[in-house]
């Protein structure tokens, strides 16, 4: 589902919550009611996934938070090679119950997928489950599985990003020193995402973390984080990452604004004390 929440944020005209916010409500019963008040939502958008041989089955159902009545649902069929397809249906079907005035071309962008390589993906996805466990082992195991990734198909922009990502925790954890040979790795994967992810939010603030943090290119970085929000307003991981840039920069004032509007599309993010607390040190220091 990470993907399907990914294209729905790229609707400028909807407010969507950051998938790891979202998925901590996952395999469990909860009530509807209580995730709309939690993530101050109007909508809450739950379903599963199933795998039989080849086959895979896509389930949904659109609820309004503040009623619980259901708005839509529906469930989709295909074989497992076609999954990005049953995606972009369960998105348009989702947009059209929600937002029917949302233009054709919007609805085009959020259809692009990441990569044509299933295999690719899986190993893309099972790198983002080890990253966010936040411990130096996981961390080089996510590092492990997205050059894995790269290598299954080359030209995946997200891949290379999370993989320079992966090098600035790594720093800012402490895991590693930040050698010239680091540098210079997290500039190559940086560039090559940009190259390959002009227009994808995701690629553009993951490259300008890692040269940020890691090569400390803060007026290049700044840019394609900019450009990520203007390309995606819902991006949580952009705000968040912008607010270290004005902060950095030298603009706490903005820092604020941008770290709020984070923590609002995002309020479970695992990094939400760093945003309330260490910025309003660097004003007052």
């Amino acid at each position: 589902m990470e993907e399907i929440i990914t294209a729905l944020s790229r609707f400028k005209s909807l407010f969507v919550i950051a998938s790891n916010s979202s998925f901590t409500y996952g395999g469990r019963a909860v009530d509807v009611t209580q995730v709309g008040r939690e993530l101050g939502v109007r909508y809450v958008l739950e379903g599963s996934v199933r795998k039989a041989a080849n086959r895979v089955r896509i389930t949904g159902q659109l609820v309004d938070a503040a009623t619980g009545a259901h708005i839509w649902a529906d469930r989709f069929d295909g074989r497992l090679g076609d999954i990005f397809n049953l995606q972009d249906q369960v998105t348009e079907s989702v947009v059209g119950a929600i937002a029917p005035a949302v233009v054709d071309a919007e609805i085009e962008r959020a259809k692009r997928k990441p990569t044509e390589s299933l295999d690719a993906y899986a190993l893309y996805l099972r790198g983002l489950a080890r990253l966010y466990q936040f411990n130096r082992e996981a961390n080089d195991e996510a590092l492990r599985l997205f050059y894995s990734a790269i290598e299954r198909d080359p030209d995946f922009a997200c891949a290379y990003g999370r993989a320079a990502s992966c090098y600035a925790d790594a720093k800012a954890f402490g895991w590693n020193s930040g050698a010239a040979n680091e540098i210079s790795e997290v500039t190559r994967l940086a560039k090559r995402a940009v190259e390959l992810g002009k227009d994808d939010a995701t690629a553009l603030v993951l490259s300008g973390w890692g040269l940020a943090y890691v090569a400390r290119d803060l007026e290049v970085a700044a840019g394609l984080i900019d450009r990520a929000i203007m390309l995606n307003s819902n991006s949580a991981g952009a705000w968040f990452c912008g607010g270290w840039m004005k902060n950095w920069l030298g603009e706490p004032g903005a820092a604020i604004e941008r770290f709020a509007r984070a923590m609002r599309l995002n309020p479970l993010d695992p990094r939400m004390s760093s945003m309330r607390v260490e910025p309003l040190m660097h004003v007052f220091s």
